[in-house]
């Protein structure tokens, strides 16, 4: 990731590849190899964070949605204006992450309910992350640059909740259908 700051706004901006590797590790890879050790070792911790872990997460985006929109209020109108823009660039950039998910579990071989597992992770892919990570990096005058990010997410957040709904829904069908089938 810092590689791919680096490329596309190393040359507008000085950035400092250490400082941002170093603010990723502390952030994200450290908490999560922290989690996952934790959960391989405690059962206890494993079952409270099965409990809680997805309101948590929901409730830390939504946070971090509302932080960029208060940062940003007063700009977001002429942001908006060239939201023609940017929604559509976003919306492709979560549907192909949808896209590579379920042909990466399909040439995997994994089941259907593994796939469909995998797209929404890749789909969704840390959103709520990097909106957090740009607002470590730029000051509070330069917060605009999180209302992209901001709106990735709350758009991943939405596809997400759809497209969880939809499969649901075809799940729920696709089981009485076998039930039928098992009866005759």
């Amino acid at each position: 990731m810092p590689l791919a700051l680096w490329l596309t706004i190393g040359q507008y901006q000085k950035l400092d590849l250490l400082a941002v590797s170093s603010k990723l590790a502390v952030r994200v890879v450290i908490p999560v190899l922290v989690g996952y050790t934790f959960s391989r070792v405690s059962h206890l911790w494993r079952r409270a964070a099965i409990w809680s872990a997805s309101t948590i997460a929901n409730l830390s985006i939504l946070y971090i949605i509302a932080i960029v929109v208060g940062l940003n209020r007063d700009k977001l109108a002429g942001v908006m204006q060239t939201g023609y823009l940017i929604v559509p660039a976003l919306l492709l950039i979560n549907l192909g992450g949808y896209m590579a998910g379920y042909c990466g579990g399909r040439a995997m071989r994994l089941d259907e309910r593994k796939r469909r597992a995998l797209t929404l992770e890749v789909g969704m892919q840390n959103a709520g992350v990097g909106t957090a990570l740009v607002l470590s990096m730029v000051s509070e005058s330069e917060a605009t640059a999180a209302i992209p990010t901001a709106l990735y997410t709350f758009g991943c957040m939405l596809t997400g909740t759809l497209l969880a709904r939809i499969w649901a829904g075809r799940g729920e069908v696709e089981s009485k259908n076998e039930k039928v089938k098992n009866e005759e």
